[in-house]
Protein backbone atom coordinates (compact mmCIF):
# COMPACT_ATOMS: atom_id res chain seq x y z
CA UNK A 1 0.00 0.00 0.00
CA UNK A 2 1.16 3.41 -1.21
CA UNK A 3 1.85 6.29 1.76
CA UNK A 4 -0.35 8.44 2.66
CA UNK A 5 0.36 12.05 4.17
CA UNK A 6 -1.76 14.17 6.38
CA UNK A 7 -1.02 18.19 6.54
CA UNK A 8 -0.68 19.98 9.59
CA UNK A 9 -0.62 23.63 9.63
CA UNK A 10 0.72 25.38 12.41
CA UNK A 11 0.55 29.46 12.31
CA UNK A 12 1.70 30.74 15.29
CA UNK A 13 -0.66 33.21 15.51
CA UNK A 14 -3.30 33.72 18.77
CA UNK A 15 -6.46 34.75 18.59
CA UNK A 16 -7.55 37.64 21.07
CA UNK A 17 -10.57 40.35 20.98
CA UNK A 18 -10.07 43.86 19.89
CA UNK A 19 -10.09 45.88 22.94
CA UNK A 20 -10.72 49.68 23.12
CA UNK A 21 -7.88 51.24 25.13
CA UNK A 22 -7.67 54.88 26.37
CA UNK A 23 -4.73 57.03 25.38
CA UNK A 24 -2.66 57.83 28.40
CA UNK A 25 0.59 59.97 29.18
CA UNK A 26 2.84 57.47 30.38
CA UNK A 27 4.28 57.91 33.99
CA UNK A 28 6.19 56.23 36.79
CA UNK A 29 9.79 55.70 36.64
CA UNK A 30 11.81 55.22 33.52
CA UNK A 31 13.02 51.19 33.21
CA UNK A 32 16.68 50.52 32.24
CA UNK A 33 17.47 50.67 28.83
CA UNK A 34 18.59 47.53 27.50
CA UNK A 35 15.43 45.10 29.14
CA UNK A 36 14.25 42.52 26.97
CA UNK A 37 10.63 42.18 27.32
CA UNK A 38 9.01 38.98 25.98
CA UNK A 39 4.84 40.04 25.08
CA UNK A 40 1.75 38.75 23.25
CA UNK A 41 -0.16 40.80 21.66
CA UNK A 42 -3.53 41.88 22.89
CA UNK A 43 -5.21 44.34 20.08
CA UNK A 44 -6.05 43.03 17.04
CA UNK A 45 -4.25 45.60 14.60
CA UNK A 46 -3.87 45.58 10.79
CA UNK A 47 -1.69 47.29 7.81
CA UNK A 48 -4.85 48.47 5.89
CA UNK A 49 -6.97 48.84 9.09
CA UNK A 50 -4.91 50.25 11.54
CA UNK A 51 -3.72 54.12 12.14
CA UNK A 52 -0.78 55.87 13.23
CA UNK A 53 -1.76 56.26 16.52
CA UNK A 54 -3.66 53.68 17.37
CA UNK A 55 -3.49 51.91 21.07
CA UNK A 56 -1.90 48.81 21.63
CA UNK A 57 -2.07 46.14 24.59
CA UNK A 58 0.22 43.74 25.48
CA UNK A 59 0.70 41.14 28.19
CA UNK A 60 4.02 40.51 29.61
CA UNK A 61 4.51 36.27 29.49
CA UNK A 62 7.77 36.14 31.67
CA UNK A 63 9.51 37.63 34.61
CA UNK A 64 11.84 40.10 33.23
CA UNK A 65 15.16 40.71 35.18
CA UNK A 66 17.56 43.38 35.45
CA UNK A 67 21.14 42.91 35.02
CA UNK A 68 21.56 42.41 38.96
CA UNK A 69 18.92 39.70 38.22
CA UNK A 70 16.04 41.77 40.19
CA UNK A 71 12.59 41.78 38.60
CA UNK A 72 11.70 44.81 37.37
CA UNK A 73 8.42 44.11 35.18
CA UNK A 74 6.58 41.23 36.53
CA UNK A 75 4.37 38.21 34.32
CA UNK A 76 1.19 39.27 33.37
CA UNK A 77 2.09 43.27 33.84
CA UNK A 78 0.19 45.43 30.42
CA UNK A 79 1.76 46.92 27.95
CA UNK A 80 0.76 49.99 26.45
CA UNK A 81 1.65 52.35 23.21
CA UNK A 82 0.20 53.10 19.76
CA UNK A 83 0.57 52.22 16.12
CA UNK A 84 3.67 53.70 14.79
CA UNK A 85 3.23 52.79 11.13
CA UNK A 86 0.59 51.25 8.93
CA UNK A 87 0.80 51.28 5.12
CA UNK A 88 -1.69 49.10 2.92
CA UNK A 89 -0.55 46.43 0.52
CA UNK A 90 -0.84 47.23 -3.09
CA UNK A 91 -0.05 44.71 -5.62
CA UNK A 92 2.85 45.28 -7.58
CA UNK A 93 3.48 49.02 -5.95
CA UNK A 94 3.94 48.46 -2.28
CA UNK A 95 4.56 46.04 0.37
CA UNK A 96 2.34 45.96 3.31
CA UNK A 97 4.32 47.45 5.97
CA UNK A 98 3.07 47.97 10.42
CA UNK A 99 4.68 48.55 13.37
CA UNK A 100 4.04 49.59 16.78
CA UNK A 101 5.57 50.84 20.36
CA UNK A 102 5.71 50.46 24.10
CA UNK A 103 5.77 53.13 26.23
CA UNK A 104 4.43 52.39 29.21
CA UNK A 105 3.33 49.38 31.57
CA UNK A 106 1.06 48.92 34.73
CA UNK A 107 1.22 46.36 37.29
CA UNK A 108 -1.05 46.01 40.68
CA UNK A 109 -2.08 49.85 39.24
CA UNK A 110 1.38 50.86 39.66
CA UNK A 111 2.53 52.49 36.11
CA UNK A 112 6.32 52.47 34.63
CA UNK A 113 8.09 54.88 31.65
CA UNK A 114 9.33 52.25 28.05
CA UNK A 115 10.81 52.88 25.36
CA UNK A 116 10.24 50.00 23.25
CA UNK A 117 10.28 48.49 19.96
CA UNK A 118 9.58 45.49 18.38
CA UNK A 119 13.31 43.18 18.30
CA UNK A 120 12.13 39.77 17.88
CA UNK A 121 9.51 37.07 17.60
CA UNK A 122 9.03 33.69 18.95
CA UNK A 123 11.42 31.54 17.41
CA UNK A 124 9.35 28.78 16.19
CA UNK A 125 7.32 31.30 13.91
CA UNK A 126 11.10 32.05 12.59
CA UNK A 127 13.78 30.37 10.14
CA UNK A 128 16.15 32.16 11.66
CA UNK A 129 19.47 29.80 12.77
CA UNK A 130 20.33 32.15 15.12
CA UNK A 131 17.38 31.95 18.00
CA UNK A 132 18.48 33.05 22.09
CA UNK A 133 16.72 32.41 24.73
CA UNK A 134 15.17 35.28 26.65
CA UNK A 135 13.85 34.91 30.18
CA UNK A 136 13.83 31.19 29.40
CA UNK A 137 11.82 31.55 26.44
CA UNK A 138 13.25 31.09 22.52
CA UNK A 139 13.11 33.60 20.60
CA UNK A 140 14.45 34.52 17.54
CA UNK A 141 15.83 38.56 17.15
CA UNK A 142 17.66 41.09 15.02
CA UNK A 143 20.84 40.77 17.17
CA UNK A 144 22.36 39.37 14.25
CA UNK A 145 20.64 40.46 10.96
CA UNK A 146 18.83 43.40 9.82
CA UNK A 147 15.91 41.10 9.00
CA UNK A 148 13.94 37.73 10.23
CA UNK A 149 11.52 35.58 8.30
CA UNK A 150 8.51 35.03 9.85
CA UNK A 151 6.78 31.33 8.57
CA UNK A 152 4.15 29.05 8.22
CA UNK A 153 5.12 25.68 9.09
CA UNK A 154 3.57 22.96 8.16
CA UNK A 155 3.84 19.24 8.96
CA UNK A 156 3.84 16.28 7.40
CA UNK A 157 2.96 12.66 8.98
CA UNK A 158 3.33 9.74 7.11
CA UNK A 159 0.42 7.51 8.13
CA UNK A 160 1.84 4.13 6.86
CA UNK A 161 -1.28 2.01 6.29
CA UNK A 162 -3.69 5.03 7.22
CA UNK A 163 -4.13 4.85 10.69
CA UNK A 164 -2.66 6.14 14.06
CA UNK A 165 -0.36 6.56 15.80
CA UNK A 166 1.77 8.38 13.47
CA UNK A 167 5.17 7.74 12.08
CA UNK A 168 7.52 9.69 13.61
CA UNK A 169 10.40 8.58 11.31
CA UNK A 170 8.86 10.33 7.98
CA UNK A 171 8.13 13.11 9.26
CA UNK A 172 8.83 16.00 7.15
CA UNK A 173 8.30 19.79 8.15
CA UNK A 174 7.70 22.16 4.88
CA UNK A 175 8.46 25.80 5.75
CA UNK A 176 7.23 29.10 3.17
CA UNK A 177 8.20 32.74 4.28
CA UNK A 178 4.75 34.97 5.05
CA UNK A 179 6.52 38.36 5.79
CA UNK A 180 9.77 39.79 7.58
CA UNK A 181 10.24 41.58 10.64
CA UNK A 182 12.94 44.44 9.58
CA UNK A 183 14.97 47.12 10.40
CA UNK A 184 13.80 50.10 8.81
CA UNK A 185 15.76 53.85 8.99
CA UNK A 186 13.07 55.99 10.27
CA UNK A 187 14.10 56.73 13.71
CA UNK A 188 10.40 56.93 14.62
CA UNK A 189 9.77 53.35 13.87
CA UNK A 190 12.69 52.02 14.31
CA UNK A 191 10.95 48.28 13.22
CA UNK A 192 8.51 46.78 11.46
CA UNK A 193 6.32 44.29 9.76
CA UNK A 194 6.62 43.61 5.55
CA UNK A 195 4.64 41.53 3.17
CA UNK A 196 5.33 41.92 -0.24
CA UNK A 197 2.44 39.34 -0.50
CA UNK A 198 -0.66 40.64 1.15
CA UNK A 199 -1.82 43.05 3.82
CA UNK A 200 -0.58 42.13 7.65
CA UNK A 201 -3.27 40.95 10.30
CA UNK A 202 -2.52 40.34 13.90
CA UNK A 203 -4.74 39.38 16.52
CA UNK A 204 -2.82 38.21 18.61
CA UNK A 205 1.34 37.59 18.39
CA UNK A 206 4.28 36.66 20.30
CA UNK A 207 6.80 39.25 20.56
CA UNK A 208 10.15 40.43 21.62
CA UNK A 209 10.75 43.93 23.22
CA UNK A 210 13.64 46.14 23.46
CA UNK A 211 13.79 49.03 25.49
CA UNK A 212 15.60 51.83 24.43
CA UNK A 213 16.32 50.11 21.32
CA UNK A 214 18.16 52.77 18.85
CA UNK A 215 18.24 52.24 14.92
CA UNK A 216 21.33 50.25 14.22
CA UNK A 217 23.36 52.28 11.14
Amino acid sequence: MGLRWCAIAAVFLYSASVTALPQAAPTGPQLPTGLRIPAILRTSISSNKSQVGDSVRLEVIADVHDKAGNVVIHRHADLFGKVTYAVSYERKNRPASLSFEVDRGEWKHQSFKLDAAIFGIYAEASDSPKGEKVEGIPMATLRNSDAINIINSTVMYDLGGGGFPLGPAHDISVSSVIMQLRIVPDPVVRTAFVNDKDDIEFHSFLVLLLNGMKVIQ
